[in-house]
């Protein structure tokens, strides 16, 4: 009865239920300490980062080759660098939008996007690892990528980490667009070539400035596997890896499906491998004792067109005497108020096998006959004449 009661007197007298009107308020609680959270987090990062040390080569200038000119100003040889390959500099604000676009689509589509680590790539290769057992693709950033050119270290998980670390520190000190020129100076191309500027005048005989969509895409491509990759001798594969740059090109809207079939359309004559060497003898005398180190553009007193001159009258010459059995010859043309060099040419073919290398001009011999018109002429401004005996 008494429990019947309680029932009644709690039907007619309901107690009050909590108010829902306090979950709003737990849930901003929430948000606030999360996002509160997570700026202490970064402010924490931001300034830990700072004390992040970056490799010192990062910092020194990418050593470029030196480029030796006649006196018009015209290429006699490219001298390599330090580490034995040809490297010359482009400037970040003269980067071509065909060779950044291409590049961005082989390797890091989300560099503009991203702090110095692609979280998503990094996710990626870390399932497909996972998965297989080994890298399938990579994630490395072009940031991260710049690091590696800079320090190379063995491929371990903590050289990742550490990469992935000092790429972050680098983007709070270099704009994205001074990292990306950096890169491009920095990346092996194959064949001795290092460097966009460089690779471009070898494969396609033109300035970077010019390259087209279709150039732009097969350099891009080859830093993957420079030697594999090599067009001189696997054109297929390096041709498949251009497609597949120019069809990524498109996906991310770097260009439209026009641009894409022009481009796969577009025939690609790669220059032979060879490299600018005129004047051979010359050169290899004003290099002897070396090249000052602040020139990159060292201007000499030769003259090719003079030099060329003198090879084409070598070559008719000594057809015209190939039964007297004259095989070389060469030249030594001064300019006499100055004394400068104009050309030398040590012999007719400085690459024949038969004594090309050997510099006739230069070679300590006996003069023999060749004193004699000027003995004769000292002899009768002394008073001699031709019967005269001289002890």
């Amino acid at each position: 009865l008494h429990r019947d009661e309680a029932l009644d007197s709690e039907c007619l007298n309901p107690q009050p239920k909590a108010s829902t009107s306090s979950r709003p308020t737990r849930t901003k609680r929430f948000l606030a300490f999360a996002v509160v959270s997570i700026v202490i987090v970064s402010l924490s990062l931001d300034v830990s980062l700072r004390f992040v040390p970056l490799p010192a080569a990062l910092f020194l200038p990418v050593p470029e080759s030196v480029r030796l000119l006649d006196r018009n100003g015209e290429l006699l040889r490219m001298e390599p660098s330090a580490n034995s390959q040809f490297s010359r500099r482009v400037d970040e604000n003269k980067i071509p939008a065909t060779l950044r676009d291409a590049t961005l689509a082989a390797e890091d589509k989300r560099f503009y996007r991203h702090g110095g680590v692609d979280y998503l790539a990094t996710s990626r290769a870390a399932v497909g690892f996972i998965r297989h057992g080994r890298i399938i693709s990579g994630g490395s950033t072009i940031s991260q990528q710049l690091i590696k050119l800079a320090q190379p270290r063995p491929r371990t998980i903590r050289t990742k980490l550490i990469e992935a670390v000092q790429s972050m520190r680098l983007e709070q000190l270099w704009p994205k667009d001074r990292i990306l020129a950096e890169y491009l100076n920095r990346l092996d191309y194959g064949n001795r070539q290092r460097g966009c500027a460089n690779a471009s005048q070898f494969y396609f005989g033109r300035s970077v400035y010019e390259l087209s969509r279709a150039q732009a895409a097969l350099l891009a491509g080859l830093p993957q596997a420079p030697s594999r990759l090599n067009p001189h001798r696997h054109r297929k594969r390096a041709l498949s890896r251009q497609r597949w740059v120019l069809a990524r090109m498109h996906a991310i809207g770097r260009m439209g499906s026009g641009q894409l079939q022009f481009a796969l359309d577009e025939p690609l004559r790669f220059q032979p491998p060879h490299r600018e060497f005129h004047a051979p003898h010359f050169v290899a005398m004003a290099t002897r004792d070396g090249i000052p180190s602040n020139e990159l553009n060292v201007r000499t007193t030769m003259d090719l067109q003079v030099h060329r001159e003198i090879l084409r009258i070598f070559s008719t010459r000594l057809s015209e005497l190939a039964e007297q059995n004259v095989q070389n010859a060469a030249a030594v043309v001064i300019h006499n108020p100055t004394g400068e060099v104009r050309a030398l040419v040590g012999s007719a073919n400085y690459f024949h096998p038969n004594g090309g290398q050997i510099n006739g001009a230069w070679t300590a011999r006996s003069p023999g006959s060749a004193l004699k018109p000027m003995l004769y002429q000292l002899a009768f401004e002394n008073g001699f004449t031709a019967a005269s005996i001289l002890a």
